[in-house]
């Protein structure tokens, strides 16, 4: 097996911790808990039909299992309360991170997620939760396929991990008159909204315990997300058009994406855009239509400046240019 956790060659991060020789107590937690790495992998990547995906897979639960072993051996029962909810939490990172590092078939390097993270923030798990969806498609699909494999509910996944972003951006351009709580809420959001299953999220209590507030002020934290994120939903035309395919398809919400349906799922976003449009004022929709014509006369004289230059003869002759 080449070096490192796995068929793939995983390294140990640096900065990682290596956890001291667990106590025997750790060690049956280790034990009793082991099932979390693969209700996780169960949950959030199915099982590959591919010998060659199926290593992906182990070096996966490879990873889950470290995570678990760290979490262990961290783990304090007086500051933590539910070891099964501290270890799902970080063997979720941990997997999420592997397959943004080594599975994903572009990869953003790490200094550059670090880059994009608000000052005084960590990078946002919640943008590598967005990889599950894609990489449950790449699991499930066939390479010699040409039928879709796309299905409703991962149509639905996709609308409504959009809109807790949009949610959380909406909260961040409200002014608190306390300390701006962005960061408990994204917390709220990558634990516990974004959980498919209540067995995944982490106690609210905990959340508020280890951010430095009360219960009652996370839960407040919480109903304000849980508003925002029903707007969104709400006001979602995709969404809905997603739901109307579902109850029409026998299948439900495993219902596959054919073309037809995603050509309907244009024309419903163009329907949104025009009575969008339509309610602005005269004056902005004069000045969208004129910004639009620029851009459009603009794309247009590059598109004609390249052709002239892939036409251009060997010599400068200014006959060619006014042809």
């Amino acid at each position: 097996m080449p070096p490192g956790r796995g068929g793939t060659g995983i390294q140990a991060r640096q900065g990682d911790p290596v956890p001291h020789p667990l106590t025997p107590e750790q060690r049956a937690l280790v034990a009793a808990n082991i099932g979390l790495v693969g209700l996780h992998l169960r949950n959030r990547v199915p099982t590959p039909r591919f010998a060659a995906r199926s290593r992906d897979y182990d070096d996966l639960f490879q990873e889950g299992c470290v995570a678990l072993i760290r979490a262990a051996a961290a783990f304090d029962p007086a500051r933590h309360n539910s070891f099964a909810a501290y270890a799902l939490c970080r063997i979720r990172g941990v997997v999420h991170i592997a397959i943004f590092e080594h599975f994903a078939a572009i990869r953003t390097p790490t200094h550059l997620l670090k880059a994009s993270a608000a000052p005084g923030q960590r990078p946002r798990p919640l943008d590598v939760g967005e990889l599950t969806p894609r990489l449950t498609r790449t699991l499930r699909a066939n390479p010699s396929s040409s039928i879709p494999t796309t299905t409703i509910r991962h149509a639905v996944r996709e609308r409504y991990e959009r809109a807790v972003s949009q949610a959380l951006d909406d909260l961040a351009r409200r002014r608190w008159p306390q300390r701006n709580p962005l960061a408990i809420m994204r917390r709220i959001a990558e634990e516990r909204l974004l959980l498919d299953s209540s067995d995944y999220q982490t106690p609210l209590r905990q959340i508020a315990r280890e951010a430095g507030i009360s219960s009652g002020r996370a839960c407040d934290y919480e109903k304000h997300l849980m508003a925002a994120l029903r707007r969104r939903l709400a006001a979602d035309p995709l969404l809905a058009a997603l739901l109307a395919f579902a109850r029409d398809d026998a299948d439900g919400l495993d219902g596959i994406m054919d073309t037809s349906r995603k050509a309907a799922l244009r024309q419903a976003a163009l329907r949104a855009l025009e009575a969008r449009f339509a309610t602005l004022p005269r004056a902005r929709q004069a000045e969208l239509v004129f910004a639009m014509i620029e851009q459009s006369a603009a794309a247009t004289g590059e598109v004609v400046r390249n052709l002239l230059m892939l036409t251009a003869p060997d010599h400068d002759s200014p006959a060619w240019a006014v042809a």
